[in-house]
């Protein structure tokens, strides 16, 4: 096993869910997949049902904006702290996600949730375009513009342009299972569906893959807010 459960902690939490968001994501790729509750992938084409994780029956994740609820970072759990003062909505600092208090007494429930989106959009955007450039060259392709958005029901999608799109939650993640959902959209470079040319070009990247995308399937549905 390469994923210990200890990396997924839900502290406070009681309900640890099976996918992602209002739907939950489910797999990778090209093709749209059957929004069991998020998928992987999207494209021109349709995928097939393995296309990556299709979440099961899960129990939805409710998280509280108190300070000592337990949120996700590249597959770590930290705590969250409620403050009177910074120069930012959220940092990390310390080992602690610090927000703002005013936000959520003066906001709502909703600016909480959206001053993590954009952690995780502008602190996931360099990383995720490093790993992207890293895994281009061995899968063989050239990747057009990466950018971090919502996708609904998809943990990242391919165009025909080349261009890559991953999901904000895909940043809550390990960066093992990440590294996963960047070499499943690449790989769609070369071929535009789930046969089994598509998953050995896979395999030549990631030998383990089964093991990630394993992870993924169980534990997705945790990514969330």
């Amino acid at each position: 096993m390469i994923f210990g459960d200890n990396v997924i902690r839900k502290g406070r939490m009681a309900d640890p869910c099976y996918g992602f968001f209002p739907g939950q994501i489910t797999g990778i790729g090209t093709g749209e997949i059957k929004p069991v509750r998020p998928s992987l992938c999207s494209s021109a084409t349709s995928a097939s049902s393995d296309a990556a994780a299709t979440l099961g029956n899960a129990t939805r994740v409710t998280r509280e904006w108190v300070s000592g609820e337990s949120f996700l970072y590249l597959g770590s759990s930290y705590r969250l702290e409620l403050v009177a003062e910074q120069d930012e909505p959220l940092k990390l600092k310390d080992g602690r996600f610090c927000l703002l208090r005013s936000v959520v007494e003066n906001g709502s429930n909703e600016s909480a949730h959206l001053a993590f989106e954009a952690f995780y959009k502008k602190k996931g955007l360099p990383r995720i375009k490093k790993r992207v450039a890293h895994f281009a060259a061995r899968v063989g392709v050239s990747a057009g513009e990466v950018q971090i958005k919502e996708l609904g029901y998809r943990w990242a999608s391919c165009l025909k342009s080349g261009d890559l799109h991953f999901h904000w939650k895909c940043l809550m993640a390990p960066l093992t299972v990440i590294d996963y959902i960047i070499v499943h959209e690449l790989c769609h470079l070369h071929h535009r569906d789930h046969s089994d040319a598509f998953w050995n070009e896979v395999d030549k990247v990631l030998p383990d893959y089964r093991d990630r995308k394993d992870w993924l399937r169980v534990r997705g549905a945790k990514l969330d807010l």
